[in-house]
């Protein structure tokens, strides 16, 4: 479970299409890591949001331009394009950097456990 938004969205970061939606599905998955994450919202997390908003921000205005407005914009779309690419890679290793690995399942150990205890 906790490999299934990075695995996701390195999938969609080497498609050959790309486009807004492909990078705003996986956000149903980041309450299933974030238990996991010693990432803290107020600056890295903030940071983290900023950079993967203003990325896609700007590559939706060259896109607009293009699609709504017919401009020869195709240059800057690329170039947005690499920002874009640039950024959710950014984030991807910020989340992979700061997850935690635990064990999905503990064995309880306590009073009253029924495991077998080592004899010397």
């Amino acid at each position: 479970v906790l490999h299934v938004s990075p695995n996701s969205s390195i999938c969609r970061l080497q498609q050959e299409v790309m486009t807004a939606q492909y990078f705003v599905w996986f956000f149903c998955l980041l309450p299933l890591i974030l238990p996991w994450t010693g990432m803290k919202l107020r600056w890295k997390g903030l940071a983290c949001a900023l950079v993967w908003m203003g990325s896609q921000l700007h590559w939706l205005m060259w896109a607009y331009l293009l699609e709504f407005k017919g401009r020869n914009v195709f240059v800057q779309l690329w170039a947005a394009g690499i920002v874009f690419l640039a950024a959710n890679t950014f984030v991807m290793i910020m989340v992979i950097r700061h997850h935690r690995h635990t064990p999905l399942f503990s064995v309880p150990v306590g009073p009253g456990t029924k495991i077998a205890a080592k004899k010397d």
